[in-house]
């Protein structure tokens, strides 16, 4: 009995239907187009669009405190970190409000979940929060630095981050990092934005594990 009133506490984030926040037709359509463009010369990989049931779940994750969604994402987020082998995730840093509002730092989940060694060495030099920024500000990137001595330079590296909008906070990160001699051979992402007047179609699909 406990079971089924389990069941019919929960809803899927996607469709709405009980018995799990992620049903599996959800999770098929969320990871069925993803994506692959270049940002700054690096190849950048996210696992669908931001829109539709990966929207949903990602959004639930990051605003309600689903953080079990993740769980569901984690093989196809391992199957994008399996293509750097031997790099270091660098997860971007979260703003201070951000990480107050969730309790826990989102990217730094993402890059645990690639299976690659991980280091935060990425450090906001401003501690403000990217949705109250406007979109000139948005476009221009956070200022951010790698912490002195947290990696060799030349050690290869991944940036990761939950959302991919204008690119803007990827490309500081990239700088930062190759500021700081390291070598930026990818980034991942959940998601990504598709640029205005393209609704995804034209992305080029990149076989992801699901």
């Amino acid at each position: 009995m406990s079971t089924i009133h389990g069941l019919l506490d929960v809803r899927c984030v996607g469709c709405g239907n009980w018995g799990t926040h992620g049903c599996a037709q959800c999770l098929h359509t969320a990871l069925r187009a993803p994506i692959n463009l270049t940002m700054s010369g690096v190849p950048v990989f996210a696992l669908g669009a931001y829109r539709g049931p990966l929207r949903d779940i990602v959004r639930a994750v990051k605003f309600s405190g689903e953080r079990a969604l993740l769980g569901r994402l984690a093989p196809a987020v391992e199957s994008l970190g399996a293509r750097f082998p031997g790099a270091v995730a660098i997860p971007v840093p979260a703003s201070r409000s951000g990480f107050v509002a969730r309790g826990f730092h989102l990217t730094r989940r993402i890059a645990h979940r690639t299976g690659l060694r991980t280091s935060t060495a990425l450090v906001l030099d401003d501690s403000g929060s990217q949705r109250q920024r406007r979109r000139i500000g948005r476009l221009r990137g956070r200022p951010m630095h790698v912490a002195r001595r947290a990696l060799r330079p030349g050690t290869r590296v991944v940036i990761v981050d939950d959302v991919i909008t204008t690119g803007a906070t990827v490309r500081s990160a990239i700088d930062a990092c190759r500021l700081a001699g390291l070598t930026v051979v990818g980034a991942i992402a959940l998601a990504a934005t598709p640029p205005v007047g393209n609704h995804g179609d034209s992305f080029p699909n990149v076989p992801v594990r699901v």
